[in-house]
């Protein structure tokens, strides 16, 4: 009998008032956190990179304490709304042109923070 795949889903959800970050293996959550942010913490984040700092130590120290390291993960599912809006459903390959590229045009238009 074929064994079926394990699927490793890192999941974000990453906010202005709190984080949350969990792992799954296929439908079953395996790891998860919630972390609070202090506001006068979010204040001080004045420039992308010193945002995109921040929320990647949330992330690395998540990662830390997962089973499986994150080039073994299959899979990232992210919730969040870009600088234009809510993007359209569905799943992206990131490319440089696909994320510089405008809504209207076909990109996600999304330069920022998180991508």
């Amino acid at each position: 009998m074929k064994m079926a795949k394990t699927w490793n889903i890192l999941v974000l959800n990453l906010g202005s008032t709190s984080s949350k970050v969990a792992f799954a293996q296929n439908d079953k959550i395996v790891a998860q956190m919630e972390k609070q942010h202090d506001m006068n913490d979010l204040r001080a984040l004045k420039t992308a990179d010193v945002t995109i700092a921040f929320y990647k130590k949330i992330i690395d120290e998540f990662i830390g304490t997962l089973p499986v390291p994150m080039s073994e993960m299959d899979a990232i599912a992210v919730r969040g709304n870009g600088k234009m809006g809510a993007y359209k459903h569905g799943a992206y390959r990131l490319t440089p042109d696909m994320v510089n590229r405008e809504p209207r045009n076909g990109g996600i238009g999304h330069k920022g923070l998180f991508a």
